[in-house]
């Protein structure tokens, strides 16, 4: 069965990184072309000149479109080809498919399957990427070589976080192993928060916010299907009784974005934002934010890594689920629901037009 819902909005690029030139990216195995049209929006066909297979993205952006680099062949936004050097005729298979794409807080957003189909409500929101007074935030992408799924079920489970990234954000094992947990199913994903109560601040709290002892800590996050999480975490003094509904103000809260995107069925994209929320006029502590949440992102891709090398040598090896899997474990029920309907759905749509 595929690994790959299709009929969904997968995030496709940061906004910024589309200038005057085009980007080639691969989005679960699908080549993408993603450029700006003569208006400046945003048009993605696919990364795959029909005449001869020569990637788009290694030609440049013109008036009409996008045109090759190898003979000059110009594509439109919508995947029609509107111009050929030296010929007025242009073939009725001289087109590539295109991608409903949308541009939305400083994210490229496309559609995988059929763009009649592109439902615009779907597309995640995060609306703190457009508050920069209160959340200051900076973008990355790191690439990593293991199916998607993985890295979204580490992130799901942040028992790992006091062994992986001790030196930073990480805390106590054994803090993080007694967590206070609420797992929820949500119509698109699932919700769960931690609580890690009168625990000692990690390095990284402790470089934000010289907390003099220790603090009421959380980590609240959503997984929206297929591949994006919402994360707000922080940690105030135990005094202000947060996880009562006392103040979460005046500590450390830091707001980070994952789009865990594939690319293959063995690699995927890791796009990711951190906001800072304790020091929001001072650009410097953006920048510190981000160095401290970027190294355990790559701690994070050395596990993955090696998990993937692992499952992919020894395929027939099971593995045991624990307590902390919970979120987890809903996450991937819920994607392969959606993956066994979706696929349902075009089976039987198969089925109606065969001939009797």
């Amino acid at each position: 069965m595929s690994s790959y819902i299709k009929n969904d909005w997968y995030m496709a690029a940061w906004a910024g990184e589309l200038t005057d030139q085009p980007l080639g990216r691969r989005i679960a195995n699908e080549p993408v072309c993603l450029f700006r049209d003569a208006s400046g929006k945003v048009a993605a066909v696919e990364d795959r000149c029909p005449h001869r297979a020569v990637a788009l993205s290694l030609g440049k952006v013109v008036a009409q479109g996008i045109e090759c680099g190898y003979h000059g062949i110009v594509f439109d936004g919508k995947g029609e080809c509107v111009r050929i050097p030296g010929q007025s005729h242009i073939p009725s298979k001289a087109c590539v498919r295109h991608y409903a794409v949308e541009e939305k807080d400083s994210i490229v957003w496309l559609w995988l399957g059929d763009p009649a189909k592109a439902d615009r409500s779907l597309i995640v929101d995060y609306p703190w990427h457009g508050d920069t007074k209160k959340w200051p935030h900076k973008e990355g992408l790191i690439p990593v070589a293991c199916d998607y799924r993985m890295l979204l079920d580490n992130i799901m489970d942040l028992t790992h976080l006091g062994y992986v990234h001790a030196r930073t954000i990480g805390g106590s094992p054994g803090a993080h192993s007694n967590a206070l947990m609420k797992t929820d199913r949500t119509e698109r994903g699932v919700k769960f928060q931690r609580w890690l109560l009168d625990s000692m601040p990690p390095p990284t709290y402790l470089k934000a916010a010289n907390f003099p002892g220790h603090i009421d800590r959380w980590q609240e996050l959503e997984l929206i299907t297929p591949c994006s999480i919402i994360q707000y975490t922080g940690g105030v003094d135990v005094a202000q009784d947060a996880y009562h509904g006392g103040s979460r103000e005046g500590g450390f809260a830091m707001r980070v974005l994952h789009c865990v995107v594939p690319e293959t069925d063995t690699t995927c994209h890791y796009f990711f934002s951190v906001a800072n929320g304790w020091a929001q006029d001072n650009p410097q502590v953006t920048e510190i934010a981000y160095g401290q949440v970027y190294p355990t992102l790559i701690e994070d891709k050395v596990i993955c890594e090696n998990q993937q090398k692992l499952v992919a040598d020894f395929p027939d090896r099971e593995t045991v689920d624990i307590k902390s899997d919970e979120a987890r474990i809903v996450f991937r029920r819920q994607l392969d629901r959606r993956i066994a309907e979706e696929q349902a759905l075009q089976a039987a749509s198969g089925a109606a037009l065969s001939p009797a």
